[in-house]
């Protein structure tokens, strides 16, 4: 991975086209099997043809196979299915460079960290110095704490029902 954008350089950059980016973020769910259903891929492909302006799917492993065809991932499949002008983010339990260039290898453009940052200060250092992230998911609540991390967001995300499900807070 070459560079860490931040919003306005990708609007800078005329990555974005317009002054307000039009995107579902969308979190693809998992089938037993670890799978991701087609449903939702089918869902933004469909978004993507009426004109917006980047896909930010979200997922629990950025390399999970799709139900339908076991044989791509699930970025793979959006990839196959939309222009390489139309960014694709994604994160998904992206805790180290090799993670994120892999995930670019497989088709998205920009790499998003959500539940690994909520735990490890200075994500850009480590992936810039190709080192593993040191905390994984679910941190401990002390650790979050000496993170500086707010009681009222580790409550939050340890408790709110969609957020309670991804275990990113020790039980």
């Amino acid at each position: 991975m070459s560079k860490v954008f931040s919003t306005l350089e990708l609007k800078k950059n005329k990555i974005l086209k317009n002054r307000l980016a039009v995107a579902p973020m969308t979190t693809q769910q998992s089938n037993a099997d670890g799978s991701i259903s087609n449903a939702e891929s089918d869902w933004l492909i469909m978004l993507a043809e009426d004109g917006i302006d980047y896909i930010h799917s979200s997922q629990m492993y950025y390399a999970a196979v799709t139900a339908k065809y076991s044989e791509k991932t699930s970025i793979e499949y959006l990839r196959s299915h939309i222009t390489r002008q139309l960014p694709l983010v994604i994160p998904g339990s992206i805790t180290s460079i090799d993670d994120a260039e892999k995930a670019m290898d497989l088709g998205a453009d920009i790499i998003a960290i959500g539940r690994a940052a909520i735990g490890n200060k200075k994500v850009p250092e480590y992936f810039e110095e190709h080192r593993e992230l040191p905390f994984k998911t679910p941190f401990s609540e002390k650790h979050l704490e000496e993170t500086g991390i707010s009681k009222e967001l580790i409550d939050y995300v340890k408790n709110a029902p969609p957020l309670r499900s991804l275990n990113i807070v020790q039980q």
